[in-house]
């Protein structure tokens, strides 16, 4: 069986993006997709729609005044992604943001992981009331990412897999990426890595292949806050 999928998320290194080549349009997925490939290994997945969160287009004005009537933030933007997701006919909703708000090296942990848990809700919410104005919605299956930084902290997490795809030899990687925020943050990290080794930064493509190959197992021990419950849906 193919699950077909709706992704949306911040950027291209999340969602994927259309490149050009021998005339031909080549999709390209995203880090988001990898996560999920990499936790459902065996399952057949193919992408519906990919957009970007600040892209999600208004249905109608109807929904939207319902919509707006109940939901803030995060959890406009999951309502109408499902609801669009169900009129593709999808069987999963793979949607999510960074938390990295601002560069403030001082920000605690604490705080960061009460913006990831009021993030994951405001989506779960938008989502729960797309299902109950619309009952196909019931029948997709939803998926939250939300880093507690940025995304390249995902990336940095399982060193098996960074330096296999990368073919970099190995080095040091950060033991708490989560952590890595304010001035040196785990992009700029990431960035620094590839400039050590005279590589331009790591595109959409190479950040799917690290995702993709990413152990669930090894993501659970070096990312627990953000990666914990985004793979516990997982294994529902």
């Amino acid at each position: 069986m193919t699950y077909k999928y709706c992704v949306f998320g911040e950027g291209p290194n999340d969602i994927g993006i259309v490149a050009y080549g021998n005339d031909k349009k080549i999709s390209l997925e995203g880090c988001y997709a990898g996560y999920l490939r990499a936790a459902f290994p065996v399952m057949d997945l193919k992408c519906l729609m990919a957009k970007t969160l600040k892209n999600i287009k208004l249905p109608g004005q109807g929904m939207k005044r319902k919509a707006d009537n109940k939901l803030n933030g995060y959890g406009r933007k999951a309502y109408y992604a499902a609801r669009m997701a169900a009129t593709d006919g999808a069987d999963i909703l793979l949607i999510g943001a960074d938390v990295d708000r601002g560069r403030d090296s001082e920000s605690s942990d604490q705080k960061r992981i009460k913006s990831l848990g009021k993030y994951r809700k405001e989506f779960e919410e938008g989502f729960k009331i797309a299902c109950k104005e619309d009952p196909t919605v019931e029948n997709i299956r939803l998926f939250i990412i939300v880093p507690l930084c940025k995304l390249e902290s995902w990336i940095l997490a399982d060193e098996k897999a960074f330096f296999k795809v990368t073919g970099f030899k190995r080095g040091d990687l950060p033991k708490q990426p989560e952590k890595m925020y304010g001035l040196t943050d785990s992009k700029t990290f990431l960035d620094s890595i590839f400039e050590k080794h005279g590589k331009e930064a790591p595109g959409t493509e190479m950040l799917f292949k690290i995702a993709m190959k990413s152990s669930p197992d090894v993501m659970r021990v070096h990312c627990p806050h953000s990666y914990t419950p985004f793979h516990a849906k997982c294994e529902c």
